[in-house]
């Protein structure tokens, strides 16, 4: 239940390596995740996630590829892994484990 409401982006930071933040919080692009892993995002016409419907699934999850590592909590978008992290209301999802892009969400 953490993760199920509407979600609006407000950064998006497309590398970890980059020190370079895009304040997205003027758009309105929400990430509205639905109880029945079903997610719907509005108002964003580029990557990672356009408007529409796409799957999800939140919960502990391995990772990495070896069955040893130890399981996480992320998130699955449309079977890609982001990793999790919710602190001071804003919810962070995370591919900088890939040296891919991170979002920060607010609750709307």
């Amino acid at each position: 239940t953490q993760i199920v409401g509407q979600w609006k982006l407000i950064y998006r930071h497309s590398n970890p390596w980059s020190s370079y933040i895009a304040d997205e919080s003027a758009k309105n692009i929400v990430y509205d995740f639905k109880s029945n892993g079903i997610l719907i995002v509005t108002g964003n016409q580029s990557a990672p996630h356009t408007d529409g419907q796409h799957n999800y699934f939140f919960g502990e999850d391995i990772l990495g590829g070896l069955s040893s590592d130890p399981k996480i909590l992320l998130v699955k978008i449309d079977g890609d892994k982001w990793t999790y992290n919710l602190s001071a209301g804003q919810m962070m999802l995370s591919q900088g484990y890939l040296d891919g892009e991170s979002l920060t969400f607010a609750r709307k």
